[in-house]
C-alpha cells in the first residue's frame, strides 16, 4: 500500500484543452435540473416499494438498458480530430448516437467509466468530468436513477444512508453492463479503460470492480472500511496487480458511525499499487479538495498507456 503523497505532474501539452473547463459542468447542471440526466428518484426516501418486485429486477435487462442509454457521454474535442466539437450528452439521445456514427475510423479515446453517488450524477459528477475531459478522458455516467424502480439509498440532506438494501446489487449490475457496453465500442482505447465513483460508486468499484478487466481503479468518498455485522461490505475487492487511487477526507460526515472509519489503504496490506490518500477534512465531497485533482491527474498520467 501506498500513502505517499504524489507529487503533481503535468499532462502531456497535446491532451490539454482549457477551453472546455467549465462548460460541461454548467452545461450538466443544467440539464440536472430539467431532469435530463439524473431525474429524481423514482421513489423517494421512505416510500414504501416491493422488495420482492425490486429484487426481480436487479439484472433486467431493459432495466440495465435504461441505465445505459441515459448515461451521460462526454468525449471532449482533445480526444477527437482536429477541428471536431466535443460529444456529450446521454448516450441514447439520438443527437449524440449520429455524432458517434460519424467518428472517422482510428479515434482512439482513453475512457473513464465513473459510478455516480446516492444522489445521482450531480456536483461531484460533474466536477470529475470536468478535470477528466480537460486532459482528453472521454467520460461515461451509468444512470441508476433511469430505473423505474430505485429507490434512494440516502438523504441527501442528512447524510443518513443504507435506505435501499439492494442497492449494491443494483450497482453491481449496472457496473458490469456499463463496462460490457464499453467494450464494444470502437471509438474507445481499449487498453485505457478505468472505473471509478464516488460515493455509493465508490463503494460497488471497491466491491465489484474486480469482476471487470480495466486498467485501474478510482475510489473517491469511501473507506473500504465496515463494522463487523456488515463485514461483506468493508474490503478492496479489486485485483492485486490492477492499480487504485483512493481518496477520502479523515472526518467524512457519511462514515462518522462507528466501525466505518478508515481508508482502502489499510485495507490492502502489501499492495504497492494502492495509492491511498486521507485528506485532512470533514467534507465528503473530497472532489472539493485539490489534492484529490492533483492526486487523480498523477495517478491517470502514472497508469495510461499513452
Amino acid at each position: 500500500m501506498n500513502s505517499t503523497p504524489v507529487t503533481f505532474m503535468t499532462m502531456p501539452a497535446h491532451l490539454l484543452n482549457t477551453n472546455m473547463l467549465g462548460l460541461s459542468t454548467r452545461i450538466l447542471t443544467i440539464l440536472v435540473l430539467l431532469g435530463v440526466i439524473s431525474a429524481p428518484p423514482s421513489m423517494a426516501a421512505g416510500e414504501r416499494y416491493d422488495p420482492a418486485t425490486a429484487s426481480e429486477l436487479v439484472d433486467d435487462p431493459d432495466e440495465l438498458n435504461h441505465t445505459w442509454e441515459k448515461a451521460w457521454l462526454h468525449i471532449p474535442r482533445s480526444a477527437l480530430a482536429p477541428g471536431s466539437r466535443p460529444i456529450l450528452g446521454p448516450v441514447g439521445a439520438t443527437y449524440v448516437q449520429e455524432r458517434l456514427r460519424a467518428l472517422p475510423h482510428g479515434i482512439q479515446a482513453p475512457v473513464v467509466v465513473f459510478m455516480h453517488g446516492c444522489t445521482g450524477i450531480s456536483l461531484p459528477e460533474g466536477e470529475v468530468e470536468k478535470i477528466l475531459t480537460s486532459v482528453g478522458y472521454a467520460v461515461i455516467f451509468p444512470n441508476s436513477f433511469a430505473r423505474t424502480l430505485r429507490p434512494t439509498d440516502c438523504d441527501g440532506r442528512s447524510g443518513d444512508w443504507g435506505m435501499f438494501p439492494l442497492v449494491d446489487s443494483y450497482r453491481r449490475a449496472e457496473l458490469i453492463n456499463a463496462v460490457n457496453h464499453v467494450r464494444g465500442l470502437p471509438w474507445v482505447d481499449q487498453g485505457n479503460v478505468f472505473l471509478g465513483g464516488f460515493g455509493e460508486g465508490a463503494v460497488s468499484t471497491a466491491l465489484w470492480g474486480g469482476q471487470v478487466d480495466v486498467a485501474g481503479y478510482i475510489i473517491l468518498g469511501w473507506t473500504c472500511t465496515a463494522p463487523a455485522e456488515l463485514d461483506w461490505l468493508g474490503g478492496l475487492y479489486t485485483p492485486a496487480d490492477r492499480p487504485v487511487l483512493a481518496v477520502v477526507s479523515r472526518n467524512d460526515p457519511r462514515y462518522g458511525r462507528r466501525g466505518f472509519q478508515g481508508d482502502c489503504g489499510s485495507q490492502s496490506a502489501g499492495r504497492d499499487n494502492v495509492f491511498s490518500h486521507v485528506i485532512d477534512g470533514s467534507v465528503h465531497n473530497v472532489l472539493a479538495y485539490p489534492e484529490t485533482t492533483r492526486a487523480l491527474l498523477d495517478f491517470l498520467l502514472a497508469h495510461t498507456r499513452f
